[in-house]
């Protein structure tokens, strides 16, 4: 991304540049509205670049012609000595010369030549955008055709955030041999997993963005979206976009998981509110289990707070004024560095030599800006810290207990799908005309848990700190008057200042024994036993705070309301269903949510996390 100083480094030759944003090849499209969300990550890189070269840069424009046929439109920014053997930092993307500018640091930083690339059906490049499918072969050809050019010495390094770390993902599945690293920014690795978490269809997400993406994708997102809603179930349309079916089995053994490929190292940037966080964390879990044993060692995951939710920060993320905008920054500037090193074969460089394999920010109540408390810093480790499983049971008068219940109990409430419970924040996508979600990251859920359709259970007051690091899930024994309807789990941090969210999940019952088969209809009446993956965090819940699970059957439009008729219904025109769900708990049927608990000199602070002193992050 060029902007500010960066920008000055390189001479470009497409059209002039948007006030305070991107330069855009092409000035009737309404690229700005991509550009200028991408400004704040782009002035983070920036200070961290060179401000001159000796000699400026040669820029130059090539169709460069894949296997089919088709032909791309890709730039070449190659530093001086030009004609000189380099390394090559390769982006490619669906957003144009936005974040394909990522590319750009590597040449002041690395002295790599920048290759920038508009995937196939996207701005002045041919063929047909289709869901990343071609990402595998045309980066394997782009990348043969690097190793040829007099200015390259063979090597290919990749960088991508969001979209252009799907390009990045899918090379996994038929590696060039000239890759040798590569920097993942808030992206995924399992389409499915993405599109369809526990089964539920991501709407609010999927349907705005092909929606918004029309001019850059030559107005093929209605035929992506219908595709993705024809494919509920995982099978050969998600293969090219999955490396792996089930990325934390991670079984090589399957012939569609792919993560023994990775001979090379992985610098992996996540958010705990990205819109791709649950799909990013699996991915690093296979990575470090099933890639090449000579690379495992070397991969580096930082996981800010905000991912893409940075875009909501607005001011405060230029000025540093919140302590997770600030910690989000740190997170793109310290990856950068990690990245820099690890293309230049540097493991042990100044900012690795800072830093553990897994590097967490912690987060805590943000909400309560007078009382302080110890959190909202980074800590450095090499695996996630050794957590006890704390199981809090749903128990009766809206309790949550760690002892199992010993009365019996039911709730019911009844859930109409023309009348959906929202969703309040949660891991969005902020921009106002793509997303219809109220909020971004961990907002306020006293409005939600209010209506009659959401039913909650509390815990006593906390004694102390609970420090919360890892997987959260749940185990929910259920029954429904509909043949098919979802189960919905929020865990929020509950205190005077209200219910704030800090992870949920969901599941849809017509895939709840598995994503390839759809399950039988529900048997009304009939008890059954689901577990919901709430995904993962570090998060502190501070002594005097109340812990607040709630249960639900809709979290809308963030996930699409189930019609409870039992048929396919985003692709059937279908009469909705009244639902009367139960939650039952007992001794036999032990409702809880399971926390991994740890202990906080498990997550000491690493103050040096960027090599100065970050301290004042604290609230």
């Amino acid at each position: 991304m060029a902007v500010a100083r960066a920008s000055a480094l390189f001479v470009s030759v497409w059209a002039a540049p948007l006030p305070g944003a991107f330069n855009v090849r092409t000035p009737d499209r309404h690229q700005s509205e991509v550009a200028k969300h991408w400004d704040v990550v782009a002035q983070v890189l920036a200070s961290n670049a060179s401000a001159s070269l000796p000699w400026p840069p040669l820029t130059s424009t090539h169709r460069l012609i894949m296997s089919d046929g088709v032909g791309l439109d890709t730039i070449l920014i190659n530093p001086h000595p030009y004609n000189e053997p380099k390394c090559t930092v390769l982006v490619r993307s669906p957003y144009g010369p936005t974040s394909e500018n990522i590319a750009d640091f590597f040449v002041a930083t690395n002295g790599c030549a920048a290759v920038l690339q508009d995937d196939r059906g996207t701005f002045l490049s041919g063929g047909t955008f289709n869901f990343w499918k071609h990402g595998t072969s045309d980066s394997k050809d782009t990348m043969d055709w690097i190793a040829k050019q007099p200015w390259s010495n063979g090597d290919v390094f990749t960088a991508g955030a969001s979209a252009d770390g799907i390009n990045e993902a899918v090379e996994i599945m038929g590696p060039s041999p000239h890759l040798k690293g590569q920097w993942w920014m808030w992206t995924t690795a399992n389409g499915h997993d993405f599109g369809f978490p526990g089964g539920v269809y991501r709407r609010d997400l999927t349907e705005g963005y092909f929606e918004f993406m029309g001019p850059e994708i030559h107005f093929k997102g209605k035929e992506i979206r219908e595709e993705i809603k024809k494919n509920e179930a995982f099978g050969p349309w998600w293969k090219n976009v999955t490396i792996c079916p089930d990325d934390k089995a991670a079984d090589v053994s399957d012939p569609d998981c792919h993560w023994s490929n990775v001979k090379w190292p992985v610098t992996l940037q996540t958010g705990w509110n990205d819109i791709f966080q649950h799909t990013s964390i699996n991915a690093w879990t296979a990575l470090r289990k099933s890639s090449d044993p000579t690379v495992r060692d070397l991969h580096v995951h930082n996981i800010g707070p905000l991912g893409h939710c940075l875009i909501a920060f607005d001011g405060a993320s230029i000025t540093g004024d919140h302590p997770l905008a600030n910690g989000e920054m740190q997170s793109i500037t310290v990856s950068q560095e990690i990245a820099a090193e690890m293309f230049r074969g540097d493991f042990a460089g100044p900012a690795r030599s800072r830093v553990g394999r897994l590097n967490l920010f912690v987060m805590g109540d943000n909400a309560n800006k007078e009382t302080p408390g110890d959190w909202n810093y980074w800590t450095s480790l090499d695996d996630w810290p050794k957590a006890k499983e704390s199981l809090l049971h749903l128990n009766v008068g809206s309790t949550l207990t760690e002892s199992q219940p010993q009365t019996p109990g039911v709730v019911t409430y009844a859930y109409d799908p023309a009348d959906p419970a929202p969703m309040i924040g949660g891991n969005n996508l902020p921009i106002p005309v793509l997303s219809k979600v109220k909020g971004c990251g961990s907002e306020d859920q006293s409005e939600r848990e209010a209506r009659d359709d959401v039913i909650w259970f509390d815990s006593e007051p906390l004694s102390d700190d609970l420090v919360v690091v890892g997987n959260i899930q749940a185990k929910l024994f259920v029954s429904s008057s509909a043949r098919d309807t979802d189960f919905v789990v929020t865990v929020s941090d509950l205190s005077s200042a209200g219910s704030y969210l800090v992870r949920y999940g969901a599941r849809r019952m017509r895939w709840r024994d598995g994503k390839k088969d759809q399950s039988e209809a529900l048997v009304t009446g009939r008890i059954y036993e689901i577990d919901i993956d709430l995904h993962h965090t570090a998060y502190v819940f501070p002594k005097g705070h109340s812990i607040r699970v709630s249960v639900s059957s809709a979290a809308y439009p963030y996930f699409s309301a189930n019609s409870n008729s039992g048929k396919l219904d985003l692709m059937e025109d279908v009469d909705v269903v009244v639902a009367h769900n139960a939650i039952s708990f007992s001794t036999d049927l032990p409702s809880h949510v399971s926390l991994p608990v740890v202990l906080k000199s498990s997550i000491a602070p690493n103050y040096n996390f960027t090599g100065k002193d970050s301290s004042a992050l604290l609230v």
